[in-house]
């Protein structure tokens, strides 16, 4: 029944994921350092000029990464790299240095791609221990986390502890209403009194988290409900916007890249610019608000987070923009040139002129038009 929920979750998650540039993926099985096993998702072409997010997918008690893994749909998106590792028994709380595992795969692969310097973990029942631990352990290793169905937190003692240091760091936890049993003899608290606890301390300590608990829900959960809520941490850390918010943010940067494609180059350079205006001027009421409204709760130090990730975010947008624009600049000045109608030489004064900030595009256009000057009328 464990790995069947997780195994739900999982395949949810796929389902659940936002729309993006869908690669094909491929899957290869690797040994760590340690000699233990793990699963590579990787897209079918990797984009020398993109950035790539690291999404780890734990497996629940007696579980393993398997090249059916659920982070196969992370990888669909376009923007993500993800991987499915094997741990031993006694990793629910970072035992037999399960912890130095994961960090040992991550920086092999920051080798071999080119990767945000921040991971994402999710996972259910045993795997919902590992993360949120992880996450605590490495706050500065890691953009966010969704855990599920735990069987113990960290609430203090030999459970571990929450760090001040991951306040700003988006963390989802949720668990069934009637998922009433200890995960063990010895437990001092059921799951969903243990995951009630874990909330608590985590508002004392003026996290950056959202809790659901799923009514007539055991330990398997509400599938659907995770799957959103690992989306959403993924989303909070990556961007540092959620929902409607994101999607309105998406949409503009959408219409922009229809503007290049359509050849309005200098309407979508103004575009760009007026989008990195308007994101830096986005105050911490506005974030705030929007977190709310997605029931997230956070305290000074998340928002800011949020405010720096959502600039990041789109300034790299814009950055992406830019370069599309600037290619599609010069194969303008390209057809110019090769037309040689009576007006070439003014259509590329206009380009100079427009593309002020372009330092290869003003060179092709001031190339292009000594060309046409020389040759013979």
């Amino acid at each position: 029944m464990r790995l069947f929920a997780a195994f739900h979750f999982f395949c949810l998650v796929i389902l659940m994921l936002p729309s993006g540039i869908a690669n094909a993926t491929q899957a290869s099985k690797a040994t760590d350092s340690m000699g233990r096993e793990y699963f590579l998702f990787t897209p079918d072409k990797i984009d020398p000029a993109a950035t790539y997010w690291l999404v780890v997918e734990v497996h629940g008690y007696g579980g393993h990464g398997s090249e059916g893994s659920g982070v196969r749909g992370w990888v669909d998106r376009g923007d993500c790299i993800g991987i499915a590792p094997s741990f031993p028994d006694g990793y629910q709380r970072l035992e037999l240095n399960t912890d130095q595992q994961l960090v040992h795969i991550f920086q092999k692969l920051q080798k071999d791609f080119k990767l945000h310097n921040k991971l994402f973990l999710y996972g259910h029942s045993g795997g919902a221990q590992f993360t949120h631990r992880f996450t605590m352990k490495y706050p500065q290793m890691v953009a966010g986390c969704c855990s599920t169905s735990a069987g113990s937190w960290a609430t203090g003692g030999v459970y571990g502890s929450i760090t001040q240091m991951a306040a700003d760091l988006p963390i989802a936890i949720s668990c069934g209403e009637k998922d009433a049993e200890h995960a063990g003899p010895n437990v001092p608290m059921t799951r969903i009194e243990w995951a009630k606890k874990f909330e608590e301390e985590l508002g004392k300590r003026h996290c950056f988290y959202k809790a659901s608990y799923w009514p007539n829900a055991g330990h398997e959960g509400n599938s659907a409900g995770n799957a959103e809520l690992a989306n959403e941490a993924f989303s909070l850390g990556t961007s540092g916007m959620v929902g409607k918010d994101l999607e309105d943010w998406d949409a503009r940067i959408k219409a922009l890249n229809g503007l290049v494609q359509t050849g309005n180059l200098a309407q979508a350079m103004t575009g760009s610019a007026d989008l990195l205006k308007q994101i830096r001027v986005r105050n911490a009421k506005q974030t705030a608000d929007d977190l709310a409204a997605a029931e997230w709760h956070a305290g000074s130090t998340g928002i800011s987070a949020c405010m720096k990730a959502a600039q990041d975010y789109v300034a790299g947008q814009v950055q992406k923009l830019s370069s599309d624009i600037e290619k599609a600049a010069i194969d303008q000045v390209a057809a110019i040139e090769r037309e040689g109608a009576p007006d070439s030489l003014a259509k590329l004064q206009s380009l100079y002129n427009t593309f002020t900030g372009m330092v290869k595009v003003r060179e092709a256009a001031s190339q292009a038009s000594f060309r046409l000057r020389a040759k013979p009328r």
